[in-house]
């Protein structure tokens, strides 16, 4: 997308005007060809050049200043809403996908904020997260993080035991405000099986609405070999969990497991989870990793 979208700032070097009747029938077509692929929500890869292709073909370019060139505008008053709506649509998807913490969708957002470099950058070269600052991703990439950082207190766990009791614990970190939230993410990290949490009573929560809360689940179940492998239909259904990072913490788990059929499924997972994977700029578990 990158490499059209430096080709159209070329061709369309200017504010143009684009022809508003239809005397040839083959300009109609095009038109209405690009149109329905819009609504029928096409692959971006499949329509863009779509769109492109149109302005490119019936644009006059008549300025010879590239600096008045604004080609997402003439895009959006050539194709309207049939155009906006599209993108509309486009960015809720992507930040549904933010929300299950897909890794896999970064590739995608940073094309979708190529597309609208016009309008995101303000003239200095900006680092990838600055450009989702200022694009529509912000608010899903920020919830990601805080959540992120939730998981990274779970898996720490603590030596010296958990300080508040773990159902008070759950309540906070689906209601709290986020210090509490960490508290508690702490305090879940070093709950260990007993009488007060049995094996049972720990995959009843694998139901909760919360992933931070599912993601603790099989954490846990990951100190307890012998818990996970009577938890193996569980840990399978948790294969295919909204959440990314449960998905795979439950596939690592499965891993583990002497269950051929499992590991099977499991390592399925793993190898979809490295497909097209970026890490997020800025990334605090990154920054850990890296001993910065």
């Amino acid at each position: 997308m990158k490499m059209v979208f430096q080709a159209t700032l070329l061709l369309i070097a200017a504010s143009t005007t684009v022809a508003a009747t239809f005397d040839d029938p083959l300009q109609r077509q095009r038109f209405d060809a690009v149109v329905d692929q819009l609504k029928q929500d096409a692959d971006p890869n499949d329509v863009i050049p779509m769109v492109y292709d149109y302005m490119e073909y019936y644009i006059w370019i008549g300025y010879s200043d590239p600096t008045k060139a604004d080609p997402d505008g003439d895009i959006k008053r050539t194709f309207g809403d049939a155009y906006t709506s599209y993108f509309s649509r486009l960015a809720d998807r992507l930040n549904e996908r933010l929300g299950r913490c897909d890794p896999t969708v970064m590739d995608e957002i940073m094309e979708y904020i190529e597309f609208h470099e016009v309008g995101y950058s303000d003239g200095r070269t900006l680092s990838d997260r600055e450009r989702i600052e200022k694009s529509v991703f912000w608010s899903g990439y920020l919830e990601w993080e805080v959540n992120d950082a939730l998981r990274d207190q779970i898996d720490a766990g603590g030596n010296a035991g958990p300080s508040m009791v773990y159902t008070e614990a759950l309540q906070t970190l689906r209601r709290g405000r986020s210090p509490e939230k960490a508290q508690a993410a702490r305090s879940l990290g070093a709950v260990r099986l007993g009488t007060d949490l049995t094996a049972q009573a720990l995959l009843d929560y694998l139901n909760d609405a919360n992933s931070v809360v599912r993601y603790w689940v099989v954490a846990v179940l990951g100190r307890y070999p012998d818990a996970a492998r009577t938890a193996g239909t569980q840990l399978r259904a948790a294969l295919a969990d909204h959440s990314w990072p449960v998905r795979l913490r439950a596939a690592e788990l499965l891993t583990q497991l002497n269950d051929a059929p499992s590991r099977q499924q499991a390592r399925a997972v793993v190898d979809a989870s490295r497909t097209r994977t970026q890490p997020w700029p800025d990334n605090p578990r990154q920054r850990r990793s890296n001993g910065r």
